[in-house]
């Protein structure tokens, strides 16, 4: 027979505490993170639309901010712009990869967040080109105004 404690402290691959241990607990702490990266691709979700006449420009969203995206990218779309969709399922870990394939020939990327801009410096670091749309105060961008920010930088 088998016993367990079940508990929220730092544990390690034998589920024994080392919370109290500064080198065991950064042995386990560097494990889970070697869990993590090895399997970001199996972890990280995203969503993509309108890649089918590939895009030079994504609009890039993740949180209650994709849907005024989205309506964003329907709009442009109706009037004739390649825009491509990116929906953030998941935020960490960054799903670098996929991210990568499913923007494959782009070369802009749109964020609006509702915060100071910080994940258009993700997408900077994948070698984009990012044009944040932050907003602050609890307000969220429109699709009108995420609209007129794409229209300015879709050829």
């Amino acid at each position: 027979m088998r016993r367990f404690l079940l508990e929220s402290q730092l544990h390690d691959e034998r589920g024994y505490n080392v919370a109290n241990d500064p080198e065991l607990s950064a042995k386990a702490l560097w494990r889970l993170i070697r869990k993590i990266r090895d399997d970001v691709d199996k972890i990280s979700r995203i969503e993509v639309k309108y890649v089918e006449d590939d895009p030079e420009v994504f609009i890039a969203s993740y949180g209650c901010t994709a849907r005024s995206a989205l309506a964003a990218v329907k709009m442009l779309r109706r009037d004739g712009y390649k825009v491509g969709f990116l929906r953030l399922v998941t935020l960490w870990p960054f799903p670098e990869n996929a991210i990568k394939n499913a923007m494959r020939g782009a070369n802009t990327v749109i964020v609006p967040e509702m915060n100071a801009g910080y994940m258009a410096n993700e997408f900077r670091m994948l070698g984009l080109s990012a044009v944040p749309i932050p907003k602050l105060g609890g307000k969220m961008p429109t699709p009108e105004e995420i609209y007129n920010v794409a229209r300015g930088v879709t050829s």
